[in-house]
């Protein structure tokens, strides 16, 4: 693996661990609810998703003959799956779809995906 792979990498698990502490903001009772900081956190995180995406396709690359990093780079679906929920709630559920869909399926995702990077991450 090359250096620039190592720091890629590096650089993908700190959008992981950004992303959620972003999200816990997003799923917690705030008392500025509605606020323009709400707001550009709501959508910060959706362009993180968006990053992740983009950084995962990357990461397959590298990846490519190890099929359990592979599998656990493409369970990503599930966190997808759950933030297509944020289009069809109206507003005020998003506070529960985020504590209830959207933070445990990326957090278990994330734990999974980083139990097979650790090596790289914590080299």
């Amino acid at each position: 693996m090359t250096e620039e792979q190592i720091t890629f990498i590096r650089e993908y698990n700190e959008l992981l661990e950004v992303t959620v502490e972003a999200l816990r903001y997003l799923g917690s009772d705030r008392t500025n609810a509605g606020s323009e900081m709400e707001e550009r956190v709501y959508y910060d995180s959706l362009l993180a998703f968006l990053k992740i995406q983009q950084m995962n396709e990357a990461l397959l690359d590298i990846f490519h003959d190890d099929t359990e990093k592979v599998q656990a780079i493409a369970s990503f679906e599930v966190v997808v799956h759950e933030l297509d929920k944020i289009s069809t709630e109206p507003v005020h559920a998003s506070n529960e779809i985020f504590q209830h869909h959207i933070i445990p399926a990326f957090e278990a995702w994330k734990i999974h995906l980083q139990s097979h990077l650790k090596t790289v991450i914590f080299h």
